[in-house]
This record gives structure tokens, C-alpha cells and sequence, in this order.
């Protein structure tokens, strides 16, 4: 699974400065699977794998990179159902991201119960990010950039505007 998240999420270092609210895009997924506030259009990457004990799965990710920072929403799919392991998840993207765990609390959202976390990657900023599965999928809401834009506002809303269909 770690590599499997590692090709998920490239790391960006962005700015200080942080987006507007005003500039923010409520995006539909094209299935329905889920609504999101970007802040600007984003752009699909589709991929297929299979996680280490060869469950298939498909990613489809959602990203905008700008000045500010990566704002990212993928939705893993699996062939077979599996087992909601968040505690593995977590591990999985801290070690993709070669990277610190600097705070790790549990969430609900929307009425789904996951994790928010918070990875240093030295030089490369942080990843904030909300793990969540909904309904067979492993969904993970991303920002990464500058530790100081990082407790913005605008990431605030960005990982909170996040809501799957169950």
C-alpha cells in the first residue's frame, strides 16, 4: 500500500500566502461519489494497481497545484472488498511521504468516522490530509505546501468541504 500512496501524492512546497474562499470551486465528482470545494478546476489522473497481497484497485485522483500549495481528493476502488484498516493507512502515508507524523486525531465527517493527519516532510513542507472510507473506498483529502499556510483558513475548508456519497 505504500507505494501505492507514494504514486498517490507528490509532494509541493508552496508559498506562505493561501487562496481566497471566494476563489474556491464546489466540484462534483462525474459518478456522484462525492462533492469538494477546490480551489481552482482540477485535473483527473486514473491509474491501476494492486496493493501487496494483489487485491486490484482503481485510483482516480483529483488535483489542483498552484502557487499555494496540492490540493488533492483520491478515491481508491478495489476489486474485492477490504477491510477499513485506517491505523494501516495512516502508517502507509507517512511513510510514502518519508516523512514525520506530527498529529494524528480521529474525525467524523459528514457521519463518517476517519483521521486527519499531519505529516512533516522537512524541506518539502507538510501534507495535511483526511483518510475516510465511504462505502467500499479509501478516500484521501490532501493539502500539502508550507507548514504555515497549512492552519489556514482556505485548508480548513478545503479538507472539511469534502463529502461522499454513502
Amino acid at each position: 500500500m505504500v507505494k501505492q500512496i507514494a504514486a498517490a501524492f507528490a509532494l509541493a512546497v508552496a508559498s506562505a500566502m493561501v487562496v481566497t474562499a471566494a476563489s474556491a470551486e464546489v466540484f462534483a465528482s462525474p459518478d456522484g461519489a462525492f462533492t469538494v470545494e477546490f480551489p481552482a478546476g482540477p485535473k483527473l489522473a486514473k491509474s491501476q494497481g494492486r496493493t501487496d497481497a494483489g487485491t486490484a484497485y482503481a485510483e482516480t485522483r483529483w488535483s489542483v497545484r498552484n502557487k499555494d500549495g496540492y490540493w488533492a481528493v483520491a478515491m481508491f476502488a478495489y476489486a474485492k472488498p477490504r477491510k477499513a484498516d485506517i491505523e494501516a493507512n495512516v502508517r502507509a502515508a507517512v511513510a510514502a511521504a518519508k516523512g514525520r507524523l506530527a498529529n494524528d486525531q480521529p474525525i467524523s465527517q459528514n457521519g463518517v468516522e476517519g483521521r486527519e493527519i499531519l505529516i512533516d516532510a522537512g524541506k518539502s513542507g507538510v501534507i495535511r490530509e483526511r483518510i475516510l472510507w465511504v462505502a467500499g473506498n479509501l478516500y484521501f483529502v490532501v493539502y500539502s505546501g508550507d507548514s504555515a499556510a497549512a492552519s489556514a483558513p482556505d485548508v480548513d475548508e478545503f479538507l472539511m468541504s469534502f463529502e461522499a456519497a454513502r
